[in-house]
Formats: C-alpha cells, structure tokens, sequence
C-alpha cells in the first residue's frame, strides 16, 4: 500500500507541464495596443495563472546584470529557465556569461533559452549568434553534475525556413508561436512541418493571451481551442510543455487571461 501511494504522489500532473513566460513588470507599458500599464511580477503572475514554472526572458535592459540579487524572488519556483537571448534577439557574450553564473547559483533554473533568436529579413544576421557560438556555450551546460536545456523560439511566420535546422539541432526544446490569432487555423500542420525538421526534439506549445498581430484581444475561441488541443498533445506526448504568454497581462483584466486561469484551475491537478 505504502509503494503504491507513493507512485501515485510522485505521479505527474498537467500543471508541472505549464509554464508561465515572464518579463521584468512595465517593459510592454505602451506597446502592443495593450489596454494599460502592468506591474505585476512573474512569480505574482505565475501564482495567480497556476503555473508553477517560469521562463523569464530578459527585456530593454531589464534586469540589469549581474542578476542574482533580481532572482532571488525566483528561488522557490518549481522550474525556472533564464534567456540568453531576450526580446528582440538581444545578446551579448558578458549576458550569457552573467547568465550561466546565475544557473550555477540557483539548482532550480533548468535551462537556457533564446528568444528572437532567428530573423530572416535581417541580410547576414540571420540568428542573433553564430552555429560556433551556440555550441560554445551549449558545450558549458553541465553545472556540478547538472544538465542546463537550450531552449528556443520559433514563429510560424519563419515558414520553418531551412536556416534554422543547424540551430534546432542543438537545441533540446523549441516552443512555436503564432504571432496573429489566424495562423492559429494551421496549429496541427505547423507542429508537424517542425517535427519533420526538428525530429526527436522535446516541443513546446507557446501560447499568446492577447493577439499581438492586430493588437487586439485574444478571441476567447481561440484560446480556448488552443488549450484544449495542447492538453490532448501532451497526453499522447505530441508536445511535452504549454507556454503562456505572459506575466504582464495578468494584470490587464483580459478575458483570455481569465479563461485561461479558470481552464488551468479545471485541469491543472489532472494526472498526466
């Protein structure tokens, strides 16, 4: 009985697959045709959505380097992951440095990820670093025994363009993204193109609450189908993570916001 019990306690549910995407509070103010100014924190957003995992991506020079005084806050999240690219595909190799010492401080940081890595209408800067680069510093993600993820970005509007395959190879996860609502008509197809190019790779769904696109309000519709589809792809292991974007419309009083901490309250404690 005691064995028995204890499989059951140790038994994953869907909330540990749930992570919050987060960034320093008021970095947006003013953008995105967003209805007013946030100033809630990521792990105050996280505990109000109930997802026990962040990803915190590093914005405007926001926070400045070195981070540990900042990710003190962080300390008892579940999963944290940090970025060493940030918004706009924003690096620098003091960054990534500041960034691997934080992951040595902190055993709850997971992973590395980049955001914005990749854009292509940028002639010769393509991704926001070198093949080399990446290597480099994947080359130094064991910390005392432990093995740091990279994880990257992707959009559906890159077309899943072939540039990226020998960045994807090094990469343990990739979430995808749909910038407008509308392209979430092609999720299935989507998905399917980045496992035929990124075989064996850990997926993420990332999933926007406000349609960024036509900055407007996510259709509740939309999010709505969007959950219930990746609730399903994580039971038949299709994906193995849902990101929701993010930390600064949890304060926003936004209808997607709501149904998606109401759906996360119906199914969070549900074994996977």
């Amino acid at each position: 009985m005691t064995s028995q019990k204890s499989r059951a306690e140790v038994r994953e549910r869907v909330r540990d697959r749930m992570w919050l995407w987060s960034h320093h509070p008021g970095v947006y103010d003013g953008m995105f045709g967003l209805p007013r100014n946030s100033r809630i924190t990521p792990v105050d957003a996280a505990r109000y959505l109930g997802t026990p995992n962040i990803m915190f991506i590093r914005a405007s020079g926001q926070p400045a380097y070195p981070f540990e005084a900042y990710a003190a806050a962080f300390k008892d999240v579940k999963r944290l992951q940090w970025s060493i690219t940030g918004s706009a595909g924003a690096t620098s190799r003091e960054e990534r440095e500041h960034a691997l010492q934080l992951a040595a401080s902190m055993p709850n940081i997971t992973g590395l990820y980049m955001d914005d890595f990749f854009n292509f209408a940028r002639q010769g800067q393509e991704a926001s670093m070198t093949v080399d680069e990446v290597k480099a510093i994947r080359d130094r993600m064991t910390i005392d025994g432990r093995r740091l993820e990279l994880g990257i970005v992707v959009y559906t509007a890159d077309q899943f363009d072939d540039r990226m395959r020998p960045y994807l190879e090094l990469c343990d996860a990739i979430s995808l993204w749909s910038w407008s609502a509308t392209e979430l008509d092609g999720l299935e197809a989507n998905f399917a193109r980045l496992r035929e190019i990124a075989p064996g790779k850990h997926l993420q769904m990332g999933c926007y609450m406000w349609d960024y696109g036509p900055r407007q309000p996510m259709p509740l519709e939309r999010i709505e189908r969007q959950c219930a589809l990746g609730l399903q792809w994580l039971r038949e292991k299709r994906i193995r993570d849902m990101i929701f974007c993010g930390a600064h419309l949890c304060d926003q009083g936004l209808e997607a916001v709501e149904a998606t901490r109401n759906w996360l309250a119906r199914v969070g404690d549900q074994p996977l």
